[in-house]
């Protein structure tokens, strides 16, 4: 049995998580039967029948207390429908509850949280995902299965090893990237039709930017030479920034973790490069609100695909090609080719470089080297996403983007090299 202090704990954080959906479902208490001492209660609940199942009772109770808050949601359900409210999401929400408060007790929480969030996400985001569903066609439907066919199916067949003389090539990983290009693509489409496109191009940048800002670059100057978006050329390119200033700020943190010592290193250079990046975003955004030259949004559905397979085909094959030559300068170049590896490897994956250097610094690399070698890396992908946006863009993003890029590539660079 659980210590009193364990046991204690277990019941409050149930309490917690019941009380944060029943928050949310408060704002409906006019037309549903539970509200946040309701779903509070709901969630001890399921905490205490699982408790009192695993220790005396065996699992029937926990079965049997699932089927009597089942009976109360039906009951409700039947109540609701007789004056015509048809809707079941909250007698459904009601059952969760209970299952999330059994799961604290044994001692999933790091599953019972996340879920908990997901379900709080969709009862609050309901405006939007109906705003969303009333877009939705033919075409969105075979997209999203076109993009379960590249992830779901394709990616998991794909051998995971490699082929190539230098062991680097391995098509999994490659297709992980093409996985990634069109995700943010398919990710831009939906956001932009529940949101709107301005709203759903900056929320796709902060987000892209946790993963890859590259992606993100790619796509959005890509699109901002397409005709019909040209006029959300500020916002691609407000997009873009903002998922790069993100690059800086993720690579310290993960440096941090794996080597406190690097990181610690690491802050000036990733500090200087982040905030002239995350200034220029602010003016960016600033430049964005003042632009009254800005079309007003369309209330019409999107024109452009949601799912598009050849530039993400275009991007995998870029990626394999940095991959190989990255690799070939290690090898062939020996210590020499430490800085030139990084450079070359920052294109294609940053996070490789520094979690590379982070476990190879004050052991067969010295702390100064593994601290320019990151921000080498990190400086190639800044440039190589000014090239990106150079190339794929459409002028305004270029006049934007590149010297912003320049100057915070080469800022970084001069404060890694400066330290002694």
């Amino acid at each position: 049995m659980p210590s009193l202090t364990t046991l204690f704990l277990r019941f409050a954080l149930a309490m917690v998580l019941g009380f944060l959906i029943g928050l949310e479902r408060e704002r409906e208490k006019a037309v549903v039967f539970a509200g946040m001492r309701t779903f509070a209660l709901i969630s001890l609940l399921g905490a205490m029948m699982a408790f009192v199942s695993e220790q005396f009772a065996g699992q029937w109770l926990l079965i049997f207390g699932f089927a009597a808050v089942a009976g109360f949601g039906l009951v409700s359900y039947i109540r609701g429908f007789e004056i015509g409210h048809t809707g079941i999401t909250t007698e459904v929400v009601f059952l969760v509850a209970f299952m999330l408060g059994a799961m604290v007790y044994w001692d999933l929480l790091y599953v019972a949280a996340p879920l908990t969030v997901v379900v709080i996400l969709l009862l609050t985001f309901k405006p939007n995902l109906q705003t969303f569903a009333a877009r939705v066609d033919r075409e969105d439907i075979l997209a999203a299965l076109e993009f379960a066919v590249v992830w779901i199916i394709v990616l998991p067949l794909l051998p995971n090893q490699t082929y190539d003389p230098l062991d680097v090539l391995n098509p999994r990983e490659i297709w992980v990237m093409v996985v990634l290009v069109s995700g943010i693509n398919l990710a831009s489409y939906v956001l932009s039709q529940a949101y709107g496109a301005k709203r759903g191009i900056g929320l796709t940048g902060v987000l892209g930017g946790m993963v890859s800002s590259t992606v993100v670059t790619f796509q959005f100057a890509r699109r901002s030479s397409q005709e019909h978006e040209k006029h959300l050329a500020r916002l691609f390119a407000l997009a873009i920034v903002i998922a790069s200033t993100g690059m800086y700020f993720r690579v310290l943190v993960l440096t941090a973790i794996l080597n406190p010592s690097l990181g610690i290193d690491l802050i000036s250079p990733m500090l200087v490069g982040g905030g002239i990046m995350g200034f220029g975003a602010l003016l960016l955004w600033f430049q964005t609100r003042r632009d009254q030259n800005q079309e007003v949004e369309p209330s019409t559905k999107e024109t452009r695909s949601p799912f598009a397979l050849r530039p993400a085909l275009q991007f995998g094959l870029i990626f394999a090609i940095v991959l190989l030559a990255s690799k070939a300068a290690q090898v062939y170049l020996g210590e020499t080719g430490t800085y030139l590896s990084s450079t070359i490897g920052g294109i294609a994956g940053l996070d490789a470089v520094a979690l590379s250097m982070a476990k190879l610094a004050n052991t067969s690399v010295s702390p100064l080297v593994a601290m320019r070698s990151v921000t080498l890396g990190a400086s190639a992908n800044t440039l190589f996403k000014g090239i990106i946006a150079t190339w794929l863009g459409t002028g305004a993003v270029r006049r934007q983007v590149l010297p912003l890029f320049l100057l915070a590539a080469a800022a970084s660079l001069a404060v890694a090299f400066m330290v002694q």
